[in-house]
């Protein structure tokens, strides 16, 4: 559980830049809108991912769903 409340803490913090619209599904799911221009997007949500597999240890796996480019799905499972 503790894992789950280090990645929940990064998301809130991903959350404050202005760029980055985040909601959250439940516990594990959250949808993420990245506002700019495509390539910055992308760049952007690939350090999302990884401040978000970083803080998840080996307890959690991120699988990414992704929308246009601008949006994806970050899904924890458990491992």
């Amino acid at each position: 559980m503790e894992n789950l409340e280090n990645v929940h803490a990064i998301i809130n913090t991903i959350a404050e830049d202005p760029r980055v619209d985040v909601s959250k599904i439940d516990d594990y799911t959250f949808n993420v809108v990245i506002n700019g221009e495509l390539m910055d997007s992308f760049e952007k949500l690939g350090e999302i991912q990884k401040k978000i597999n970083d803080g998840c240890s080996d307890e959690y796996t991120l699988k990414t769903i992704y929308g246009d480019g601008q949006d994806a799905k970050l899904i924890l499972e458990k491992n």
